[in-house]
């Protein structure tokens, strides 16, 4: 689950002027100071990330009035389709709230029934796989279609000024729906990528956060105007 990339590009956009960000440029802790502490006046919102939920075929609901039979006592309870969805949702939202907040930001989680506000940083990101031409779509969980890993897109925009997508729809579904549809990651818009394990656990969640924590103090120190209205 390594960063693969973090690209900062743009100028009057989303959050400004940037310039590149690239995790092996960073030289060692031994040889640079530690950067300032965020301010805590900072307010990020964490939204849940898309990650789209299919039944699979063998998922299906118990006849009504009958009871399931109890697994055997050595076998794993195996997740459905929404159960797994839910896990990376809502662990990786609940880690990444924690990881800002020790970090010392003040920070909120933005649930999309959740008014738009007008100022602060927002985070969002959408999981996505990569199908056998090589385009980028959105994941579908349930789908049947389950490779062991997914790539995750996570953005940055500046809430005080006006939204700017951080991919669009390209591309209709798979006509097997197997794959969400295509999407363009927008080259003007903060952006870093993970890989993510599809059965990653709650200690993996949270060193995924933590990585996108130091990706978003990195991104605020590069610019610190990047909150101003």
């Amino acid at each position: 689950m390594d960063v693969l990339r973090f690209v900062v590009l743009a100028v009057s956009m989303t959050l400004g002027a940037f310039s590149s960000l690239h995790h092996e440029s960073i030289p060692p802790a031994a040889a640079r100071q530690e950067p300032p502490a965020p301010s805590k006046s900072t307010v990020v919102y964490v939204t849940d990330f898309e990650l789209e939920v299919v039944p699979a075929k063998d998922e299906k609901p118990p006849v009504r009035g009958s009871t399931p039979a109890p697994p055997a006592p050595d076998q794993k309870k195996k997740e459905t389709a929404a159960e797994q969805a839910k896990r990376l949702v809502d662990g990786l939202a609940s880690n990444l709230v924690k990881a800002l907040e020790n970090a010392g930001y003040t920070v909120h989680r933005l649930r999309l029934s959740d008014p738009r506000p007008e100022s602060g940083v927002r985070i969002q990101g959408v999981f996505t796989q990569v199908d056998e031409e090589s385009r980028i779509r959105k994941a579908i969980i349930g789908s049947g279609l389950e490779p062991p890993g997914l790539q995750l897109f996570f953005s940055v925009s500046n809430l005080a000024r006006p939204d700017q997508e951080f991919y669009e729809i390209s591309g209709p579904k798979s006509p097997d729906n197997k794959f969400g549809p295509i999407i363009t990651v927008s080259p003007y818009a903060p952006v870093a990528k993970f890989e993510v394990d599809r059965e990653a656990n709650d200690q993996a969640l949270r060193e995924l956060s933590a990585k996108m924590v130091a990706d978003l103090t990195e991104l605020l120190q590069a610019n610190p105007m990047a909150t101003s209205q």
